[in-house]
């Protein structure tokens, strides 16, 4: 964040090339769902990827959602350990 704020880059908070950055992978705010992969023993809930429905990936005892729905009203309510996705 200390080069962010001098105006320099750092790999934490580039694109990568599915988005048109100069990076091999995007940072975890440019990351494309097309090219996520599980990481074991992670969840995790992503978006910045517009698409129709919730898209899931499982794998490696891992389930992860990307919620960006172009509009739509999702939401991720976590409770008790267990995760609820909810639709309109």
């Amino acid at each position: 964040m200390k080069k962010a704020a001098r105006g320099l880059g750092d790999p934490l908070l580039g694109a990568g090339i599915d988005r048109e950055g100069a990076q091999s992978f995007g940072g975890p705010l440019w990351m494309d769902w097309d090219s996520f992969v599980p990481i074991p023993g992670i969840h995790q809930i992503v978006g910045h990827t517009p698409g129709t429905e919730v898209r899931e990936a499982l794998g490696g005892n891992s389930t992860n959602y990307c919620l960006d729905v172009q509009n739509g009203a999702v939401a991720a309510l976590l409770r008790e350990g267990r995760l609820a996705v909810l639709r309109r």
